[in-house]
């Protein structure tokens, strides 16, 4: 059975949320780093609970930025945010 493919929209994002602490661990150890959580208001109107991922922690996104989320088919309500779009 093949994986299915994510979907990929764009939206912007409403709300900053609190920080949540999680545990990453790499070859040379663990370390304790801190998940930046993000409400998303999609182009469609729905809302989405977007994170943005470990490698781009220090991706600076504010209130009103315009974002591109992927979205797991199986749970429209959570997202990746993978992109930050340049402002107009």
């Amino acid at each position: 059975m093949t994986k299915p493919e994510a979907i990929q929209m764009e939206g912007s994002v409403t709300e900053l949320l609190p920080r949540d602490s999680f545990l990453v661990k790499r070859d040379d150890g663990s370390i304790l780093k801190n998940a930046q959580k993000f409400r998303v208001q999609l182009d469609n109107g729905d809302f989405v609970l977007a994170y943005l991922p470990v490698n781009r922690q220090y991706t600076k996104i504010l209130r009103g930025d315009r974002v591109k989320v992927e979205l797991n088919p199986y749970d429209l309500t959570k997202g990746r945010i993978t992109y930050r779009l340049r402002k107009k």
